[in-house]
């Protein structure tokens, strides 16, 4: 896993999160100061300033103010407890059920406890297009490849509203998720479509899109309720 330069650093370990035990024992234990909660707080604080970049101000909620039932808590921490291993969470649900901020700080939590900094949001629509933007070859934009590649390598990815695609963004996606799984990267993906309906709107790849999502991720959650963003208005 990358380290992010911009933490705080732990005097004690030099954040190397590990310490001895004793000078005469070789075994490590994990470094106790990291564990201290005003530590962790400011690796929160890191993070969410990471995510804004990208996410806006759903990188603002936090993990104890999310208005969701105990069993999708449980479930969430239950993840989140477990060693990394490339398994991660697909959100599926209707507009405004809470996927998009149950995913951001979802994440957060999960990286703060496994110590990954190396953490990128993406909204997939506006991916799409920056991605064709490239192919205009402005020297000040990235390149296709590099986008794609970084979205590959990266510990943990959220991929924020996978939505029907023609052949290009259906590509694109597989190619990613394809890089993920075989590296075994840690990704939460968010669609307001089911999985079956998926396959049918990612044009010759959807199978395979949902496939290695359900080889990453086990069973989508599905997210039900009222739409929070239009609740009250009427």
């Amino acid at each position: 896993m990358k380290k992010d330069t911009n933490l705080p650093e732990c005097e004690r370990c030099l954040n190397r999160r590990e310490i001895r035990v004793t000078r005469a024992d070789n075994r490590m234990m994990p470094c106790p100061k990291c564990q201290e909660p005003q530590y962790r707080d400011a690796c929160r604080a890191v993070l969410r300033k990471k995510l804004k970049t990208t996410a806006g101000k759903l990188a603002d909620y936090k993990w104890g103010d999310l208005d969701i039932s105990e069993g999708l808590r449980a479930r969430i921490l239950d993840w989140m407890l477990d060693e990394p291993d490339g398994t991660g969470l697909t959100l599926i649900g209707e507009v405004g059920r809470g996927k998009s901020t149950i995913a951001l700080t979802s994440a957060l939590e999960y990286c703060v406890r496994h110590d990954i900094y190396d953490v990128l949001y993406v909204f997939v629509p506006k991916l799409l297009r920056q991605l064709r933007g490239t192919w205009d070859k402005n020297p000040d934009l990235d390149t296709e490849v590099n986008m794609i590649k970084r979205l590959e390598d990266c510990d943990l990815l959220i991929l924020d509203n996978i939505v029907a695609g023609k052949e290009y963004a259906a590509g694109v996606l597989l190619e990613i998720l394809d890089g993920r799984l075989l590296h075994r990267r840690t990704t939460i993906a968010t669609s307001k479509h089911g999985m079956p309906e998926l396959v049918g709107l990612l044009a010759e790849h959807g199978e395979d899109i949902v496939s290695r999502l359900v080889t990453m991720n086990g069973k989508a959650i599905r997210l039900e309720g009222k739409n929070r963003h239009i609740e009250g208005l009427e």
